[in-house]
């Protein structure tokens, strides 16, 4: 699992590569960390929340709900 205080620079790129057999050649992973990084960008953590939230129970749902053992 990649976590997303991580960022998303050249480990990422390895990450995806090893783990998911997932290139990403073409993609500049240095742009997009630091667009993560830039001091004036806000997240909402509350609705973050919810949404991981959310994930989780439809997850749970369809991977889990309906087991046997």
């Amino acid at each position: 699992m990649w976590k997303f205080e991580n960022g998303f620079d050249k480990n990422f790129k390895i990450f995806l590569l090893d783990k998911l057999n997932i290139s990403l050649n073409n993609l500049n992973f240095d742009k997009i960390d630091s667009f993560y990084k830039d001091p004036n960008l806000k997240f909402d953590l509350e609705i973050i929340k919810k949404a991981v939230l959310i994930a989780y129970e439809i997850d749970y749902n369809k991977f889990y709900n309906n087991r046997s053992d």
